[in-house]
């Protein structure tokens, strides 16, 4: 699926011995150079897809969990796009920087030679946040007065919902105020900045 830079994903599963004697197993990853590649041609899925454990020994007749975990790591060109070393910045981009990572996973029965292969994905993408005004003009206020303006978020992404924060100006009102917004894909939020 689809995550934000940073952000990790693990999906479980179970490996299981159906055997009366005890089987080591051993996974290996490689690149799927078959799959999606990023917009330069190039699939990158080093260390962003991993398995847990790689290896191990499992007792008759039982099973093991191990977990796939997808964790893509910022890459300059990610960072770039973004241009912020404290999250995301505002640049009021059309397209959210998206690399595909694709993997096959191979699982060894050691004693038996059995191989399985599973083909893991998945997208890393950058935030794309639309804020409506970058500038708020509440010039010309005067003591006592009170000026509101409204600024609109949008959350341009067709896949992932959007968390932010804001923190509070000093002398400045914030409504609806909370701890933490959520927009769901492709949807808008008005706040209300009062001085």
């Amino acid at each position: 699926g689809h995550l934000y830079y940073g952000q990790s994903r693990v999906v479980k599963a179970w490996l299981v011995n159906n055997n009366s004697t005890p089987t080591s197993f051993h996974i290996n990853t490689r690149d799927d150079m078959s799959g999606s590649s990023d917009k330069d041609g190039e699939n990158e899925a080093d260390n962003d897809i991993i398995v847990i454990p790689s290896e191990g020994r499992i007792a008759p007749n039982s099973q093991m969990e191990i977990e796939f975990a997808f964790q893509p790591r910022p890459t300059a060109e990610s960072i770039n796009h973004n241009d912020s070393d404290r999250g995301y910045k505002n640049r009021q981009r059309n397209l959210a920087f998206q690399k595909n990572f694709r993997s096959i996973a191979q699982i060894e029965a050691v004693e038996s030679q059995h191989t399985t292969e599973i083909s893991l994905s998945g997208s890393g993408v950058t935030p794309l946040l639309h804020i409506s005004d970058l500038f708020l003009d509440f010039e010309g206020c005067m003591t006592g007065e009170k000026r509101d303006c409204a600024v609109t978020f949008t959350n341009r992404s067709e896949n992932l919902p959007l968390s932010f924060t804001l923190s509070k100006p000093a002398q400045f009102r914030l409504s609806p105020k909370l701890p933490k917004y959520k927009l769901p894909p492709m949807q808008s939020l008005q706040l209300l900045l009062s001085y």
